[in-house]
Protein backbone atom coordinates (compact mmCIF):
# COMPACT_ATOMS: atom_id res chain seq x y z
CA UNK A 1 0.00 0.00 0.00
CA UNK A 2 1.00 3.26 -0.46
CA UNK A 3 3.01 4.96 2.45
CA UNK A 4 1.26 7.64 4.13
CA UNK A 5 2.85 11.19 3.42
CA UNK A 6 3.98 13.43 6.49
CA UNK A 7 4.41 17.18 6.53
CA UNK A 8 6.50 18.76 9.29
CA UNK A 9 6.35 22.49 10.03
CA UNK A 10 8.63 24.18 12.68
CA UNK A 11 10.19 27.24 12.86
CA UNK A 12 13.11 26.01 14.97
CA UNK A 13 15.36 23.93 12.62
CA UNK A 14 16.69 21.57 15.14
CA UNK A 15 13.24 20.66 16.44
CA UNK A 16 12.26 20.13 12.72
CA UNK A 17 15.15 18.08 11.54
CA UNK A 18 15.08 16.20 14.93
CA UNK A 19 11.97 14.87 14.53
CA UNK A 20 12.11 13.54 10.99
CA UNK A 21 15.44 11.72 11.52
CA UNK A 22 14.13 10.36 15.20
CA UNK A 23 10.92 8.71 14.31
CA UNK A 24 11.16 5.42 12.24
CA UNK A 25 8.52 6.72 10.15
CA UNK A 26 8.67 3.38 7.91
CA UNK A 27 7.14 1.67 10.71
CA UNK A 28 3.80 3.30 10.19
CA UNK A 29 4.39 3.10 6.47
CA UNK A 30 4.40 7.15 6.26
CA UNK A 31 7.11 8.97 4.44
CA UNK A 32 8.06 12.40 5.82
CA UNK A 33 7.17 14.62 2.12
CA UNK A 34 8.51 18.11 3.60
CA UNK A 35 9.80 19.59 6.47
CA UNK A 36 8.82 23.79 6.38
CA UNK A 37 9.91 26.78 9.02
CA UNK A 38 6.27 28.42 8.47
CA UNK A 39 2.85 28.06 7.44
CA UNK A 40 3.44 30.27 4.20
CA UNK A 41 6.11 27.68 3.35
CA UNK A 42 3.92 24.70 4.70
CA UNK A 43 0.54 25.60 2.84
CA UNK A 44 3.23 25.86 -0.53
CA UNK A 45 4.15 22.52 0.31
CA UNK A 46 0.73 20.96 1.61
CA UNK A 47 -0.66 22.03 -1.92
CA UNK A 48 2.24 20.41 -3.91
CA UNK A 49 2.23 16.84 -1.90
CA UNK A 50 -1.11 16.69 -0.52
CA UNK A 51 0.17 14.90 2.83
CA UNK A 52 -2.87 13.23 5.15
CA UNK A 53 -0.38 13.72 8.34
CA UNK A 54 0.08 17.57 9.14
CA UNK A 55 2.40 17.91 12.42
CA UNK A 56 2.94 21.64 12.88
CA UNK A 57 4.03 24.01 16.01
CA UNK A 58 2.11 26.67 16.78
CA UNK A 59 3.86 29.87 17.29
CA UNK A 60 5.69 30.48 13.82
CA UNK A 61 6.83 33.56 11.81
CA UNK A 62 5.01 35.07 8.75
CA UNK A 63 1.92 32.67 9.12
CA UNK A 64 1.70 30.81 12.27
CA UNK A 65 0.29 27.21 13.14
CA UNK A 66 -3.43 28.23 13.64
CA UNK A 67 -3.90 29.91 10.58
CA UNK A 68 -2.38 27.14 8.94
CA UNK A 69 -4.66 24.32 10.26
CA UNK A 70 -7.48 26.75 9.00
CA UNK A 71 -6.43 26.34 5.71
CA UNK A 72 -5.62 22.57 5.82
CA UNK A 73 -8.99 21.88 7.25
CA UNK A 74 -10.57 24.29 4.73
CA UNK A 75 -8.76 22.48 1.67
CA UNK A 76 -8.84 19.18 3.10
CA UNK A 77 -11.00 18.43 6.06
CA UNK A 78 -10.17 14.90 6.96
CA UNK A 79 -6.26 15.78 6.98
CA UNK A 80 -4.96 14.10 10.25
CA UNK A 81 -3.16 17.25 12.45
CA UNK A 82 -1.28 17.38 15.31
CA UNK A 83 0.01 20.87 17.29
CA UNK A 84 3.23 20.74 18.60
CA UNK A 85 2.72 23.32 21.18
CA UNK A 86 4.53 24.93 24.38
CA UNK A 87 2.69 25.41 28.05
CA UNK A 88 2.29 29.12 27.07
CA UNK A 89 0.42 28.09 24.05
CA UNK A 90 -2.35 26.29 25.67
CA UNK A 91 -4.96 29.18 24.34
CA UNK A 92 -3.95 28.47 20.83
CA UNK A 93 -4.10 24.80 21.21
CA UNK A 94 -7.43 24.91 22.43
CA UNK A 95 -8.55 26.87 19.17
CA UNK A 96 -6.55 24.36 17.08
CA UNK A 97 -9.11 21.63 18.76
CA UNK A 98 -12.16 23.99 17.83
CA UNK A 99 -10.64 23.29 14.21
CA UNK A 100 -10.91 19.47 14.34
CA UNK A 101 -6.75 18.79 14.77
CA UNK A 102 -6.41 15.42 16.52
CA UNK A 103 -4.57 16.63 19.49
CA UNK A 104 -1.29 18.26 20.85
CA UNK A 105 1.82 17.62 22.19
CA UNK A 106 3.91 19.36 24.71
CA UNK A 107 6.72 20.44 22.29
CA UNK A 108 9.30 20.83 25.50
CA UNK A 109 7.93 17.51 27.61
CA UNK A 110 6.32 14.48 25.17
CA UNK A 111 7.65 11.27 25.37
CA UNK A 112 7.86 8.77 22.40
CA UNK A 113 5.04 6.84 23.49
CA UNK A 114 2.74 9.80 23.10
CA UNK A 115 3.79 10.21 19.52
CA UNK A 116 3.71 6.70 18.86
CA UNK A 117 -0.01 6.40 19.93
CA UNK A 118 -0.80 9.35 17.74
CA UNK A 119 0.81 7.48 14.99
CA UNK A 120 -0.17 4.39 15.15
CA UNK A 121 -3.74 5.64 15.34
CA UNK A 122 -3.80 8.00 12.53
CA UNK A 123 -2.18 4.67 10.55
CA UNK A 124 -4.94 2.49 11.04
CA UNK A 125 -7.67 5.11 10.77
CA UNK A 126 -5.95 6.10 7.36
CA UNK A 127 -5.78 2.91 5.90
CA UNK A 128 -9.04 1.94 7.23
CA UNK A 129 -9.95 5.02 5.09
CA UNK A 130 -8.15 3.97 2.18
CA UNK A 131 -9.46 0.65 2.17
CA UNK A 132 -13.17 1.76 1.99
CA UNK A 133 -12.51 4.14 -0.63
CA UNK A 134 -10.93 1.84 -2.83
CA UNK A 135 -13.51 -0.77 -2.23
CA UNK A 136 -16.57 2.24 -2.86
CA UNK A 137 -14.10 3.10 -6.13
CA UNK A 138 -14.61 -0.37 -7.15
CA UNK A 139 -18.06 -0.51 -6.83
CA UNK A 140 -18.68 2.71 -8.27
CA UNK A 141 -16.89 1.40 -11.50
CA UNK A 142 -19.35 -1.12 -11.02
CA UNK A 143 -22.50 0.89 -11.23
CA UNK A 144 -21.18 2.87 -13.87
CA UNK A 145 -20.84 -0.61 -15.81
CA UNK A 146 -23.96 -1.97 -15.16
CA UNK A 147 -26.38 1.36 -15.63
CA UNK A 148 -24.45 1.23 -19.39
CA UNK A 149 -25.32 -2.29 -20.06
CA UNK A 150 -29.06 -1.89 -18.29
CA UNK A 151 -29.67 0.99 -21.01
CA UNK A 152 -27.94 -1.60 -23.90
CA UNK A 153 -24.90 -0.40 -24.28
CA UNK A 154 -22.10 -3.25 -25.04
CA UNK A 155 -19.36 -2.96 -22.51
CA UNK A 156 -17.33 -5.41 -20.07
CA UNK A 157 -19.81 -6.33 -17.65
CA UNK A 158 -20.68 -9.85 -18.41
CA UNK A 159 -17.09 -10.04 -17.77
CA UNK A 160 -17.49 -8.40 -14.51
CA UNK A 161 -20.30 -10.98 -13.98
CA UNK A 162 -18.19 -13.75 -14.77
CA UNK A 163 -15.85 -12.78 -12.14
CA UNK A 164 -18.22 -12.17 -9.59
CA UNK A 165 -19.86 -15.66 -9.84
CA UNK A 166 -16.34 -16.97 -9.48
CA UNK A 167 -15.69 -15.42 -6.75
CA UNK A 168 -18.12 -13.27 -4.61
CA UNK A 169 -21.16 -14.26 -5.75
CA UNK A 170 -20.35 -18.08 -6.01
CA UNK A 171 -23.27 -19.71 -4.09
CA UNK A 172 -25.51 -18.01 -6.97
CA UNK A 173 -24.05 -21.36 -8.55
CA UNK A 174 -26.31 -23.27 -6.90
CA UNK A 175 -29.34 -21.55 -7.50
CA UNK A 176 -30.77 -17.95 -6.77
CA UNK A 177 -33.89 -16.00 -7.40
CA UNK A 178 -33.99 -12.54 -8.19
CA UNK A 179 -36.38 -9.59 -7.40
CA UNK A 180 -37.23 -6.27 -8.69
CA UNK A 181 -38.64 -3.85 -5.71
CA UNK A 182 -40.41 -0.31 -5.93
CA UNK A 183 -41.60 1.41 -2.76
CA UNK A 184 -41.61 5.33 -2.47
CA UNK A 185 -41.08 5.09 1.39
CA UNK A 186 -41.45 2.13 2.70
CA UNK A 187 -38.20 0.51 0.71
CA UNK A 188 -35.06 1.41 3.65
CA UNK A 189 -37.54 -0.41 5.84
CA UNK A 190 -37.69 -3.75 3.89
CA UNK A 191 -34.33 -3.82 3.24
CA UNK A 192 -33.89 -3.29 7.07
CA UNK A 193 -35.96 -6.50 7.69
CA UNK A 194 -34.74 -8.68 5.03
CA UNK A 195 -31.51 -8.36 6.10
CA UNK A 196 -32.44 -9.03 10.27
CA UNK A 197 -34.36 -12.44 8.31
CA UNK A 198 -31.70 -13.41 5.59
CA UNK A 199 -28.23 -14.62 7.19
CA UNK A 200 -27.02 -16.36 4.27
CA UNK A 201 -25.23 -14.28 1.93
CA UNK A 202 -27.64 -12.41 -0.78
CA UNK A 203 -27.01 -8.93 -2.70
CA UNK A 204 -28.32 -5.62 -3.18
CA UNK A 205 -28.19 -3.05 -6.08
CA UNK A 206 -30.42 0.04 -5.23
CA UNK A 207 -31.57 2.19 -8.17
CA UNK A 208 -31.78 5.49 -6.47
CA UNK A 209 -34.01 5.52 -3.46
CA UNK A 210 -36.66 4.03 -4.17
CA UNK A 211 -36.04 0.84 -6.22
CA UNK A 212 -33.92 -2.41 -5.82
CA UNK A 213 -32.27 -6.00 -7.21
CA UNK A 214 -32.21 -8.39 -5.18
CA UNK A 215 -30.76 -11.80 -5.35
CA UNK A 216 -31.18 -14.35 -2.65
CA UNK A 217 -31.17 -18.32 -1.58
CA UNK A 218 -34.32 -19.93 -3.55
CA UNK A 219 -35.64 -21.24 0.26
CA UNK A 220 -35.82 -17.59 0.80
CA UNK A 221 -38.40 -16.66 -2.09
CA UNK A 222 -41.49 -17.66 -0.19
CA UNK A 223 -40.87 -15.72 3.27
CA UNK A 224 -39.97 -12.72 1.34
CA UNK A 225 -43.35 -12.84 -0.77
CA UNK A 226 -45.33 -13.27 2.38
CA UNK A 227 -43.45 -9.92 3.58
CA UNK A 228 -44.15 -8.49 0.59
CA UNK A 229 -47.69 -9.08 0.94
CA UNK A 230 -47.73 -8.04 4.67
CA UNK A 231 -45.73 -4.49 3.47
CA UNK A 232 -48.27 -4.37 0.50
CA UNK A 233 -51.41 -4.61 3.05
CA UNK A 234 -50.36 -1.63 4.61
CA UNK A 235 -48.48 0.11 1.83
CA UNK A 236 -50.50 0.30 -1.90
CA UNK A 237 -47.17 1.59 -3.47
CA UNK A 238 -45.06 -1.08 -3.34
CA UNK A 239 -44.28 -2.84 -6.18
CA UNK A 240 -42.37 -6.15 -7.01
CA UNK A 241 -41.96 -8.78 -9.57
CA UNK A 242 -39.74 -12.09 -8.88
CA UNK A 243 -38.09 -14.28 -11.10
CA UNK A 244 -38.23 -18.68 -11.29
CA UNK A 245 -35.09 -20.13 -10.04
CA UNK A 246 -31.80 -19.23 -11.82
CA UNK A 247 -28.06 -20.69 -12.24
CA UNK A 248 -26.86 -18.85 -14.62
CA UNK A 249 -25.33 -15.33 -15.64
CA UNK A 250 -27.30 -15.40 -18.87
CA UNK A 251 -30.12 -16.14 -16.65
CA UNK A 252 -29.29 -13.56 -14.23
CA UNK A 253 -28.33 -10.88 -17.83
CA UNK A 254 -31.84 -11.95 -19.04
CA UNK A 255 -33.63 -11.87 -15.74
CA UNK A 256 -32.71 -8.27 -14.67
CA UNK A 257 -33.78 -6.43 -18.06
CA UNK A 258 -36.63 -8.38 -18.54
CA UNK A 259 -37.83 -7.43 -14.50
CA UNK A 260 -36.87 -3.77 -15.20
CA UNK A 261 -38.84 -3.28 -18.25
CA UNK A 262 -41.64 -5.09 -17.14
CA UNK A 263 -41.39 -3.01 -14.03
CA UNK A 264 -40.98 0.21 -15.74
CA UNK A 265 -44.62 -0.59 -18.00
CA UNK A 266 -46.52 -2.42 -15.24
CA UNK A 267 -46.07 0.87 -13.12
CA UNK A 268 -46.14 3.70 -15.21
CA UNK A 269 -50.20 1.85 -17.23
CA UNK A 270 -51.08 0.40 -13.92
CA UNK A 271 -51.67 -3.21 -15.58
CA UNK A 272 -50.15 -6.12 -15.50
CA UNK A 273 -48.49 -6.63 -18.74
CA UNK A 274 -49.23 -9.97 -19.27
CA UNK A 275 -52.65 -9.16 -19.96
CA UNK A 276 -51.99 -6.88 -22.27
CA UNK A 277 -53.14 -8.49 -26.27
CA UNK A 278 -49.67 -10.55 -27.23
CA UNK A 279 -49.19 -8.43 -30.34
CA UNK A 280 -49.13 -5.28 -28.44
CA UNK A 281 -46.68 -6.84 -25.64
CA UNK A 282 -44.58 -8.03 -28.42
CA UNK A 283 -44.40 -4.62 -29.99
CA UNK A 284 -43.72 -2.80 -26.83
CA UNK A 285 -40.96 -5.06 -25.84
CA UNK A 286 -39.34 -5.14 -29.30
CA UNK A 287 -39.45 -0.97 -29.51
CA UNK A 288 -37.50 -0.93 -25.87
CA UNK A 289 -34.69 -3.18 -26.95
CA UNK A 290 -34.34 -1.55 -30.47
CA UNK A 291 -34.47 2.36 -29.46
CA UNK A 292 -30.99 3.30 -31.01
CA UNK A 293 -32.33 2.25 -34.23
CA UNK A 294 -35.16 3.63 -36.56
CA UNK A 295 -38.15 2.29 -35.56
CA UNK A 296 -41.05 2.67 -38.30
CA UNK A 297 -44.71 1.56 -36.87
CA UNK A 298 -45.26 -0.32 -40.62
CA UNK A 299 -42.54 -2.97 -40.17
CA UNK A 300 -43.32 -3.35 -36.11
CA UNK A 301 -47.00 -4.01 -37.28
CA UNK A 302 -45.51 -6.27 -39.84
CA UNK A 303 -43.73 -8.25 -37.32
CA UNK A 304 -46.76 -8.79 -35.27
CA UNK A 305 -48.91 -9.82 -37.71
CA UNK A 306 -50.90 -7.02 -38.20
CA UNK A 307 -51.78 -3.93 -40.66
CA UNK A 308 -50.51 -1.02 -39.87
CA UNK A 309 -54.26 1.01 -39.48
CA UNK A 310 -55.34 -2.30 -37.14
CA UNK A 311 -52.07 -2.15 -35.33
CA UNK A 312 -52.30 1.63 -34.58
CA UNK A 313 -55.62 1.63 -33.59
CA UNK A 314 -55.21 -1.50 -31.04
CA UNK A 315 -52.05 0.07 -30.09
CA UNK A 316 -53.63 3.28 -29.05
CA UNK A 317 -57.01 1.63 -27.08
CA UNK A 318 -54.75 -0.51 -24.89
CA UNK A 319 -52.06 1.65 -24.31
CA UNK A 320 -53.73 5.26 -24.27
CA UNK A 321 -51.05 6.97 -26.71
CA UNK A 322 -50.30 6.80 -30.40
CA UNK A 323 -46.96 4.24 -31.11
CA UNK A 324 -45.14 7.40 -32.57
CA UNK A 325 -45.90 8.87 -29.10
CA UNK A 326 -45.12 5.92 -27.01
CA UNK A 327 -41.07 5.30 -28.54
CA UNK A 328 -40.24 9.38 -28.83
CA UNK A 329 -41.41 9.14 -24.58
CA UNK A 330 -39.89 6.17 -24.10
CA UNK A 331 -36.35 7.69 -25.59
CA UNK A 332 -36.52 10.44 -23.83
CA UNK A 333 -37.01 8.65 -20.42
CA UNK A 334 -34.42 6.41 -21.73
CA UNK A 335 -32.01 9.53 -22.29
CA UNK A 336 -33.28 10.97 -18.67
CA UNK A 337 -32.26 7.68 -17.39
CA UNK A 338 -28.97 7.55 -19.18
CA UNK A 339 -28.11 11.18 -17.92
CA UNK A 340 -28.75 10.56 -14.77
CA UNK A 341 -26.57 7.26 -13.92
CA UNK A 342 -23.78 7.03 -16.24
CA UNK A 343 -21.34 9.66 -17.09
CA UNK A 344 -21.78 8.87 -21.11
CA UNK A 345 -21.15 11.73 -22.80
CA UNK A 346 -24.35 14.26 -24.66
CA UNK A 347 -23.33 12.66 -28.17
CA UNK A 348 -22.94 8.70 -26.64
CA UNK A 349 -26.41 9.00 -24.82
CA UNK A 350 -27.90 10.69 -28.55
CA UNK A 351 -26.95 8.00 -30.35
CA UNK A 352 -28.17 5.57 -28.33
CA UNK A 353 -31.75 6.84 -28.67
CA UNK A 354 -31.03 6.84 -32.28
CA UNK A 355 -30.02 10.40 -32.87
CA UNK A 356 -26.54 11.32 -34.47
CA UNK A 357 -26.63 15.12 -34.13
CA UNK A 358 -25.98 16.04 -30.82
CA UNK A 359 -27.08 19.36 -31.15
CA UNK A 360 -30.16 18.24 -32.96
CA UNK A 361 -30.72 16.05 -29.80
CA UNK A 362 -30.04 18.91 -27.53
CA UNK A 363 -32.91 20.86 -29.34
CA UNK A 364 -35.68 17.99 -28.66
CA UNK A 365 -34.63 17.42 -25.56
CA UNK A 366 -35.15 20.75 -24.40
CA UNK A 367 -38.59 21.12 -25.75
CA UNK A 368 -39.57 18.27 -24.34
CA UNK A 369 -38.40 19.13 -20.71
CA UNK A 370 -37.74 22.20 -20.72
CA UNK A 371 -33.97 22.20 -19.86
CA UNK A 372 -31.15 21.39 -21.69
CA UNK A 373 -28.72 17.67 -21.19
CA UNK A 374 -26.49 19.19 -19.42
CA UNK A 375 -28.72 21.09 -17.02
CA UNK A 376 -30.86 18.11 -16.58
CA UNK A 377 -27.68 16.40 -15.40
CA UNK A 378 -26.36 18.65 -13.26
CA UNK A 379 -29.86 18.95 -11.53
CA UNK A 380 -30.07 15.62 -11.22
CA UNK A 381 -26.40 14.48 -10.52
CA UNK A 382 -27.19 14.34 -6.49
CA UNK A 383 -29.60 11.34 -7.01
CA UNK A 384 -27.69 8.84 -8.85
CA UNK A 385 -28.06 5.35 -8.81
CA UNK A 386 -26.15 3.81 -5.94
CA UNK A 387 -25.68 0.77 -3.73
CA UNK A 388 -25.04 -0.20 0.16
Amino acid sequence: MKRIKVLIADDETIARRGLKMAVDWSAYNMEVVADVPNGERGWEEFVQHEPEVVITDIVMPVVNGIEFVKKIKQHAPKTRVLLLSCHRDFEYAQEGIKLGVSGYLLKTSFHDEELDQYLRAFQTELTIHKETEAIEQQKSLFYEDFFQWLCGFQNQFQEILVDLFRNEWKWMNDGYYACFIRSESRLHLILQEMDQKVSNPHVKILCGKDQCFLFLNEKYKEMMEQMFMDVKSKYEELYWITSGELFSIEQWMDSVKSMKQFAELEIKYKVTINNWPKTIKEAILYTMNHLSEPIVVSEVAEMVGLSRSHFSMLFKKIIGESFHSFTERRKLELAMQMLQTTSLTIQEVAEHIGISNSKYFSKWFKKCTGTTPSEYREKQCGTLYKTN
